[in-house]
């Protein structure tokens, strides 16, 4: 099922209305623990057209949890008429072991009242210079992977 919401636009037409998953226009703001590593603790704030979502705890090597360094991993996903679609934006490191900006395309598939279940892409390639290889013709999609993200509260917000 889908929610539908209409925006007005600044020259008073409508715009698309906006589809996202059912509970999606609900607030999403937050504290989130990643169900399948609990370590992982994320902050969302949403403002009612975007959400992000901010790395706030990971785990540390030696099995305890570290607070996210001030370059997180953040997610910026936006409710918009083709979805509640976006970006999981990170560094990652190329082959000189040069810091690069990477980004994952990343949607909302559902939205719980106690969880929210994200699909992102799993890869990204990029070059020593940090940029991506020029997109290949009729190629396939990336391989996507579905993440579950709990409410902290259990849902109770």
């Amino acid at each position: 099922m889908l929610a539908l919401r209409c925006v007005p636009h600044r020259e008073g037409t409508a715009r698309p209305p906006v589809q996202v998953p059912s509970g999606c226009l609900d607030d999403q703001s937050g504290e989130y623990l990643h169900a399948q590593n609990p370590a992982y603790r994320y902050r969302g704030r949403d403002d009612g057209g975007t959400l992000v979502l901010v790395l706030e705890e990971g785990p540390a090597a030696d099995g305890g949890s570290r607070p996210a360094l001030a370059a997180a991993p953040r997610v910026v996903l936006d409710r918009t008429p083709h979805g509640f679609v976006g970006r999981t934006e990170a560094r990652a490191f190329a082959g000189a072991g040069q810091s690069c900006a990477v980004a994952f395309p990343t949607e909302v598939v559902a939205c719980a009242p106690d969880a929210l279940t994200l699909r992102a892409e799993m890869s990204a390639q990029l070059n020593e210079l940090c940029q991506a290889p020029p997109p290949v013709p009729n190629a396939p999609a990336g391989a996507m992977l579905e993440q579950r993200l709990l409410r902290a509260d259990g849902g109770t917000h």
